[in-house]
Formats: C-alpha cells, structure tokens, sequence
C-alpha cells in the first residue's frame, strides 16, 4: 500500500476513510484484475458478509444492486477506490464536496470578440496525410 501525503484524512470527504479502509481489506485478499461482483465480495467476506460503514452494517450481498457491470474489470487498489467512491457519491451514501458553479450558455458581456486563427498550417492534425503513397 502506498504511503498517504501529510494532512490525507483531513483533506478528504466524509466517509473516504472508512471507504478507504474497506477497499484496503478487499484488496488485501482479491487478486486483480477484478472480473465480477462475486470476486469483489469475496474479497470483503463473501456475499453473507457485513461491513460497516459510517456507523451501520450492511450485508455484501445486497450491495450487489448498487455495482453496475461496467463497473468491472477492476485493475487495482486505485481503481477500486475511485470506483467506489463515484458510485457512493452518485447514490448519495457519501456526500460529493463538488459545488456545481454558474450556468454560462452565453459569454460574459465584456468577454469581447475571439481572436482570429492564423490561416496557416497548424501543428497537431491527422499524422501521416501528406507524402504516404498508395494509402487510402
């Protein structure tokens, strides 16, 4: 497991530790990649297990819902942890510390014209679309 930076756990959201710690005890006893929600739960027990997490026990099994199947394959520890939290977040279990911010479909009164692009040839593009013979 990687070293955390100084002032980690006062920096993250509410219920990231415990998320964290769960996600250590599964990656402790998984074997990635992660290919489905029975591996997933056998790492954390099997599906007759419980966890608890912020305060309460919840059954593994009935965690399963929650897991969409894109969710899988699973490539690591870091994976894991993002993919969890993201789905914790979306079903509203742990709180997002996201603030959306103002709604611009228009540009600001004082935002002027844009600058005109330089009619000349630009760096980047599709590779190779000059001087290759016999392709296309």
């Amino acid at each position: 497991m990687k070293e955390k930076p100084p002032g980690h756990q006062e920096n993250m959201p509410k219920g990231f530790t415990e998320l964290e710690a769960l996600v250590d005890q599964a990656a402790a006893k998984a074997k990635f990649p992660i290919n489905d929600f029975e591996q997933l739960a056998q790492g954390l027990g099997g599906d007759k297990a419980n966890v608890t997490f912020q305060g309460r026990d919840h059954n593994i099994g009935q965690a399963k819902h929650m897991v969409p199947k894109e969710f899988f394959p699973v490539q690591s520890r870091e994976d894991l942890l993002a993919k969890s939290a993201f789905i914790l977040i979306r079903q509203g279990v742990v709180p997002s510390d996201h603030v959306p911010g103002q709604q611009q479909d228009k540009p600001p009164a004082n935002a002027g014209n844009p600058q005109l692009a330089d009619s000349g040839p630009r760096p980047g593009g599709f590779p190779a679309q000059h001087g290759v013979k016999g392709k296309g």
